[in-house]
């Protein structure tokens, strides 16, 4: 990766355009996209109302069962933190 973008993105002061851009992300999409499938969901209209509905219904479903299988896969799987966390106990070297 570039270390430039990663400087914008993960730098010390956390004030920059893109920090921000991926705090917002982070933070309010899942409420917007859920508004956007309530949006679909009840939108009005006579015409392929009910292949939207069942489109929202599909989607929500879908969402939630990819949720529920990431969360025994991630379980499974150990991936290396760049550096320790609270979670990652230090090994001493002697």
């Amino acid at each position: 990766m570039d270390n430039r973008l990663y400087r914008a993105v993960n730098g010390l002061r956390g004030g920059s355009l893109p920090d921000h851009v991926f705090k917002v992300l982070a933070n309010d999409l899942p409420a917007v996209l859920i508004a956007l499938v309530a949006l679909v969901f009840l939108a009005p209209g006579r015409p392929r109302r009910w292949e939207r509905r069942r489109g929202a219904v599909l989607a929500t479903a879908a969402a939630g069962l990819s949720l529920l299988l990431n969360q025994p896969l991630a379980s499974l799987v150990h991936r290396a933190q760049p550096a320790p966390t609270s979670r990652t106990p230090r090994t001493r070297t002697s």
